[in-house]
């Protein structure tokens, strides 16, 4: 391993992490399992990526969370059905977001629109970003010497189903994220053309 994978490898680790997650997590372990990156730089890299999503969208979720919710009408009735169920549970369910899958960028929005402060946000968005690492980099450890096993047994493949798994990450992420970021896109050049004017 030379300093220039293990640098390719972090930042293909943050920036798979920052746009989906698990699938780039494994991804990430099982290239540091076959000594393509560091584990510590993949596990660094993965915190990193994650907890930057998680402010990227809180931040969002402040700035221009209730235009954000103007504008969506199905974004607006998830947070309005999932409201009380937040304000009764709010540290729970922002240290546990990272698996509630359906309503993880739900949970932000309503931290952001119930103004929680940012030095509570990055507590409880650093431990959800531990506790999510501890688990999925946790099972991408113990599981990758099966994965490896699997792939000696198709040889000269194993570059292309890893390759395959980044691919389908970032297919999943597209279709889980394109109505999400089409909306903040509009909303922020919307305000963007206000203050302009």
């Amino acid at each position: 391993m030379d300093m220039m994978s293990d640098a390719c490898g972090f930042i293909g680790t943050l920036i798979g992490t920052f746009l989906e997650g698990e699938v780039f997590l494994t991804a990430s372990i099982v290239g540091a399992k076959l000594g393509e990156q560091s584990l510590l730089g993949a596990i660094i890299a993965a915190f990193i990526g994650t907890y930057l999503q998680g402010w990227f969208k809180f931040y969002l979720a402040k700035n221009h969370g209730r235009k954000l919710l103007e504008k969506s009408s199905r974004l607006s009735k998830k947070v309005d059905s999932s409201s009380q169920w937040y304000d009764k549970n709010p540290v729970l369910l922002l240290i546990s977001y990272k698996f509630l899958y359906g309503v993880n960028t739900v949970i932000l929005l309503l931290s952001g629109l119930r103004d929680m402060s940012y030095a509570k946000f990055a507590l409880y968005s650093a431990i959800a970003a531990l506790i999510w690492l501890s688990v999925f980099g946790g099972l991408a450890y113990f599981c990758a010497d099966a994965l490896l096993n699997s792939f000696s047994a198709i040889g000269e493949y194993k570059y292309y189903i890893i390759g395959g798994l980044i691919v389908l990450g970032l297919i999943v992420w597209y279709i889980r994220h394109q109505r999400q970021f089409k909306d903040c896109i509009e909303v922020i050049q919307e305000e963007g053309y206000k203050s302009a004017a």
